[in-house]
């Protein structure tokens, strides 16, 4: 079973309950952007520059000229990354944020109720897929509005998109998945 931690539960007082449980530990990993009022979440295979890279061309054309708040990840700051954002006509303007301070990154806000609403066990990586899937289709995440004095020169999106997931992992790893 993959399974969420919420951290309470209820007992009889002086009891102790136990419960068999599986554990996993595979994993679901997500990237998204968050923009005033909109947000796009991609399923993806792994953390690194390559995916970072496809994920930006996936939404380039819709949202346009944007600045994005960044962490101090490692493939927010490759050489590939750099390259590929210098090369991008001006089109991405990188914020980013000192380091271990992720109480500053609007997105924090939405990966943190994105997994509150996650809280549970899952049978597989497709359910949780499903479930991420289910809860960001069914409007139950809301962006939380960002603030221009937070951007540079207040730059907004061009062209607002609604609330989308895309799974961006490749036809292997869904093959894994299901194994």
């Amino acid at each position: 079973m993959i399974g969420g931690w919420n951290g309470y539960s209820w007992l009889p007082k002086g009891g102790r309950e136990t419960s068999p449980v599986s554990w996993s530990k595979k994993s679901v990993r997500l990237i998204g952007v968050l923009a005033d009022g909109w947000f796009c979440i991609a399923i993806i295979d792994a953390t690194n520059s390559e995916t970072l890279k496809n994920f930006l061309d996936t939404i380039r054309a819709d949202i346009g000229k944007a600045a994005m708040i960044m962490d101090n990840a490692s493939y927010h700051k490759s050489e590939e990354t750099d390259k590929y954002l210098n090369d991008s006509d001006g089109m991405f303007e990188c914020i980013f944020l000192p380091a271990y301070t992720p109480q500053l990154n609007p997105i924090e806000v939405l990966w943190r109720d994105l997994k509150r609403a996650l809280a549970g066990s899952y049978e597989s990586i497709d359910d949780l897929k499903k479930a991420i899937t289910d809860i960001v289709n069914s409007g139950e995440l809301q962006p939380p509005k960002l603030f221009g004095y937070m951007l540079p020169d207040g730059i907004p999106p061009s062209k607002p998109v609604p609330c989308t997931i895309q799974d961006l992992t490749t036809p292997e790893s869904k093959t894994e998945a299901a194994a």
